[in-house]
Order: structure tokens, then C-alpha cells, then sequence
């Protein structure tokens, strides 16, 4: 491999780790667990296996979050200071202690509450029944 020039160094700088192409993150999703965030991927890998089983979901990643459809937006996954939120889009919300009321979680105002996900743990029955609420819904 050839000697990184000076520009090299000053462009990745500037820009960032992630615009050399190489050596940086390799997807969005890499991008979006990556520093503080990272513990939360685990989180992410179990949720996003349990919603491969459904028939139709497709995981989108967007700069931000990962965008989760079926035939409309049935949610988003985004980590945060308080754990993995898993925003869904329900008519109807259950009473919960694990949904809290988010805003513009997935690019719009379909996700009105998430579930917080602090740790794998928490990815339990009750949390999976209400990610196939989602999925059956839309």
C-alpha cells in the first residue's frame, strides 16, 4: 500500500474518519453503534434478527436510525443516551413502562412512542409482542 500523502491526513481531518472509503465504518449501521453507542449493537442484532422472521420486513439504514417496513413504515431503531428505541407505529399504544413518546423518530410522525431498550435483557416477550403489533398493523 502506498504512503499516505500530507492531503490524505488534512482531508481525513476535515472530513472524517468515515470518508477515506477505507478503514472507516462499513455501513450506516456500523456508523450509527460506533463510539459511545456501541454496547447498544447487540441490542440492535437481536431485534433486527427477531423482525427478519416476519415475512415482508425490510431494515432500511438511514444516516440516524434504521428505517423498518413492511408494506408502510412500521417503525425506526435509533440509539440514545437511555438505550436502544425501537419507535413504533401503532393506532393504539398498551400501557407500558418500557414506551415512551418520542418525536420524529423514524423521519415523520408515525412512531408516537418507542420502546427504551437500556439492555439486551429488556428485549423480552412483552417487548417482542409490541414489534409484532407493529408488523401486523402495517
Amino acid at each position: 500500500m502506498p504512503p499516505k500523502s500530507k492531503a490524505h491526513g488534512n482531508a481525513t481531518r476535515a472530513l472524517g474518519k468515515e470518508s477515506r472509503g477505507r478503514g472507516g465504518s462499513d455501513t450506516p449501521v456500523d456508523t450509527l453503534f460506533a463510539g459511545s453507542f456501541a454496547s447498544q449493537r447487540a441490542i440492535y442484532e437481536a431485534v433486527a434478527a427477531y423482525l427478519r422472521k416476519f415475512d415482508g420486513v425490510i431494515l432500511s439504514p438511514r444516516k440516524g436510525y434504521v428505517a423498518l417496513y413492511r408494506l408502510r413504515q412500521l417503525g425506526a431503531v435509533k440509539p440514545s443516551k437511555e438505550g436502544l428505541l425501537v419507535g413504533l407505529a401503532l393506532q393504539k399504544y398498551p400501557k407500558s413502562a418500557k414506551l415512551k413518546d418520542v418525536k420524529n423518530l423514524g423521519g415523520g410522525d408515525r412512531n408516537k412512542k418507542a420502546l427504551v431498550l437500556p439492555s439486551l435483557k429488556d428485549f423480552d416477550a412483552n417487548a417482542k409482542e409490541l414489534i409484532k403489533a407493529a408488523w401486523i398493523e402495517n
